[in-house]
């Protein structure tokens, strides 16, 4: 017999599309800058569990981004990052300290999408004025981040057509959620 946990986790696992649905959803109501389709590379802060589903769209769609996705699991970013890149920092939690202490190097000035439940990440975004994406993980009733990871897929890939950096032949989301 599986305790509540495992059943929590497997109901999650089976909720993996519906997290896509609705995050893909929910993100493509992101108003987004203008200017912001205008780098040429694309810099994802986050760790864990934050960074699965960006690994997935990379294997996955390689073929149809418009500038690489370039991934950081650290306490800042590198030196190449400038007025031409997109940074996505992604923090199911908002509480990730490596994610936060890029935050704090960043302005105003920098191209930035905050994904997040909320947190101190959240609070970060709104002071910069950043376009911030929070979620509401109804779909996760394990309540861990790694088990969310369709949250992060259906999210970012909403924001990358949005902003025309993944451009897809057909299906689009579909392709993912059946």
């Amino acid at each position: 017999f599986m305790n509540n946990n495992e059943q929590n986790y497997l109901k999650s696992i089976h909720l993996l599309g519906e997290q896509i649905k609705q995050s893909y959803a929910e993100a493509d109501k992101l108003k987004l800058p203008v200017n912001y389709r205008q780098v040429n590379k694309i810099v994802v802060c986050a760790m864990g569990g934050s960074q699965l589903g960006v690994d997935l769209i990379n294997s996955l769609f390689s073929q149809e981004l418009k500038a690489p996705i370039i991934q950081i699991r650290d306490y800042s970013l590198p030196k190449f990052v400038d007025g031409q890149t997109l940074i996505l920092l992604i923090s199911y939690s908002g509480t990730t300290e490596e994610v936060l202490a890029v935050s704090q190097k960043l302005s105003k000035k920098n191209k930035v999408i905050v994904i997040t439940v909320g947190g101190a990440l959240a609070k970060v975004a709104q002071k910069n004025h950043w376009p911030v994406y929070l979620f509401d993980p109804i779909n996760n009733p394990s309540g861990q981040p790694r088990m969310g990871t369709g949250y992060i897929i259906g999210s970012v890939i909403a924001i990358l057509q949005k902003l025309k950096l993944l451009v897809q032949e057909g299906q689009g989301i579909t392709q993912l959620t059946g």
